[in-house]
Formats: structure tokens, sequence, C-alpha cells
């Protein structure tokens, strides 16, 4: 897997290294922050009743770099094809830990398979 770095000195605003890999992109900051931001594209059913509503479990975002803590995850739906149907989806993050994410692919219909793009950013610590 390939990792492209770059490390800057605290004087450059306080970013101290950006870089990305194939799960995504970071940015570490001097006094220990860290963001961590990517995507994830794959073929889902959204068709699992919970309640009123329908869910698809998975994917798991894995962060391109790990964090000291469990970080805070949020992640949005992207549409794929400009239908209006696409606004009919939404995601969640469930249980982060320090090196992965769990999300959730939500509709108030139930959706055949179909491909859906997820936006996520992880923002913690990395010391």
């Amino acid at each position: 897997m390939a990792t492209d770095k770059i490390q800057l000195g605290a004087s450059e605003g306080g970013i101290i290294e950006e870089g990305s890999n194939a799960n995504g992109s970071w940015t570490k900051w001097a006094d220990g922050r860290m963001e961590c931001q990517g995507s994830i594209t794959g073929e889902y059913d959204v068709s699992v009743t919970r309640g009123s509503m329908f869910i698809r479990y998975g994917p798991t975002i894995t962060y391109p770099q790990t964090f000291i803590t469990p970080p805070v995850v949020h992640s949005s739906y992207e549409s794929t094809n400009g239908s209006t149907d696409d606004r009919d989806y939404f995601t969640t993050a469930a249980t982060p830990n320090t090196t992965q994410c769990s999300t959730c692919i939500w509709s108030p219909v139930s959706k055949g398979s179909s491909v859906h793009v997820i936006n996520w950013t992880a923002t913690g610590r990395w010391k």
C-alpha cells in the first residue's frame, strides 16, 4: 500500500504532517489533533426493516492513520446518478474505535441494490 506523506514544521500554521493512502487522507497538528477523511463506494441494498425505516449495516471505514482514542466520525451520502431517488438515503457512523468505524445506510423505503458513496471525516487525537 503506497503512502504519500509530507512533514511540515510546526510554524506552518500548526500542521506538522499531511498524507494519504488507500484508506483516505489525514492532517496532523502539533497540538495532537488529527483529522482523517475519505470515501467508500460500493453496491448495497437497503432493505432490512428497522422500526419505520430500512437500513443496510456496513461498510466499515478504516482510517488512514490510527487515533489514540476513538474519534468523532461524521458521514454523509453522495448521490451517484443525480436521481431524485438519491434524496431518500442518509448515513450514520457507529461504534468508532481507534482504527475503524461501522456505517449504516438508511432509507424511508426499501431499496434494491445500487451504488452508494459514503463520504466521512474523523476528528480526534494522534498524541
